[in-house]
């Protein structure tokens, strides 16, 4: 009886544990895609000291970092700060496997802040090494999704994956022998896993919404999905730019001129108030275009 006791207790206090973090990931999270980039930051800092040894807080302050990147491609002063977190994140993950090798979580944590490398690495035209950082990323969290297939949040990364280069094979046949020795890519398989992350996914839901709208928007040009997309996204956050554009795009290719206007009009008015997210000629520019 008291083994059964202390044994409960310990499943309990486990459990609790366990959902704790989730819910302080996905507050974080929320943070992030509501520009609220400094309470997010103080959740992921909040989670690294519970767990200074635990990858997963310094994980989430990269992908804050690196939202703050997106927002505004052309500046370039966060940079280094986001390499830093990257490399923090990346050293405690490797501590990690040295000494078990199969940590599925810390595998998946150590292919994502990787692969997400490579898409600055991109944005800065530092090709070579996003090739690498892709690469390297996607054996990880192919390895890790064999080690725990229930992990959803794998399948985001693959079927991204799966579609981009099947897709940039097909667009730019001369690249095939840079890609020689990466996996086949299938744009279809890659679509209808990044849906399945969408409906499914436990952290990278959003991110896996978000994908397919930039997707149906500029490469598949099917505006009516990526409304469908978009303005779920827009619904759910209302500060975010991004999301906000994403609609405004697909109301253009959809002739929606009327909606789009609106959508222009409130991303300008909220640039002139230089509300959070808003306040950079990046955005300004396109929403004046339109």
């Amino acid at each position: 009886m008291r083994f059964l006791i202390l044994f409960l207790i310990y499943f309990i206090t486990s459990f609790g544990f366990s959902q704790s973090r989730d819910d302080q990931i996905q507050k974080g999270i929320n943070y992030v895609y509501q520009i609220k980039f400094d309470s997010a930051d103080a959740v992921f800092r909040q989670m690294i000291n519970e767990k200074p040894a635990d990858p997963t807080g310094y994980f989430f302050l990269a992908m804050s970092a690196w939202w703050k990147i997106y927002i505004n491609k052309d500046d370039r002063s966060i940079d280094d700060e986001y390499l830093s977190r990257v490399d923090r994140c990346i050293k405690l993950c490797e501590e990690i496997l040295d000494k078990n090798d199969n940590d599925a979580w810390t595998t998946f944590l150590l292919g994502g802040v990787i692969g997400y490398r490579g898409f600055m690495n991109v944005m800065r035209d530092n090709w070579l090494k996003a090739i690498d950082d892709g690469k390297q990323g996607l054996n990880l969290i192919q390895k890790s999704y064999e080690l725990d297939p229930s992990n959803i949040d794998a399948v985001f990364g693959i079927g991204l994956y799966n579609y981009a280069v099947d897709y940039v094979v097909e667009r730019y046949p001369f690249l095939k022998a840079v890609l020689f020795f990466f996996p086949k890519g299938n744009k279809l398989l890659g679509l209808k896993q990044l849906q399945e992350c969408a409906s499914n996914g436990k952290f990278s839901k959003t991110e896996a919404n978000a994908v397919l709208a930039y997707i149906n928007i500029f490469y598949e040009k099917d505006y009516l999905e990526a409304e469908k997309y978009s303005l779920m996204l827009s619904l759910m956050y209302p500060q975010n730019p991004v999301f906000k554009k994403f609609l405004g795009r697909s109301y253009i290719g959809l002739s929606k001129w009327n909606e789009a206007k609106r959508i222009y009009e409130e991303i300008i008015a909220a640039c002139d108030s230089l509300k959070p997210g808003f306040d950079n000629d990046y955005i300004r520019r396109e929403a004046l275009y339109y």
